[in-house]
């Protein structure tokens, strides 16, 4: 299943379509968001470090979700 997913950074903000099994690691690399030293939040609940190696289907993000950094 696909998913569209709102990147929110300070100085950006944008939908992207992915996999569900793609990790937030991924995702973030991919489209270029720097998250050394930042928190992370998806759908409003911040992620530990350890959690950013799992995909979206394994965090049970929705078919539209946000991740906020």
């Amino acid at each position: 299943m696909n998913s569209n997913v709102t990147l929110a950074t300070p100085d950006n903000r944008s939908t992207v379509r992915t996999d569900e099994n793609i990790t937030i690691e991924e995702l973030l690399k991919q489209n270029g968001v720097n998250y050394s030293r930042a928190s992370i939040m998806l759908d409003g609940t911040p992620l530990p470090n350890d959690q950013l190696k799992k995909s979206l289907k394994e965090l049970s993000a929705g078919a539209d979700c946000t991740i906020s950094v």
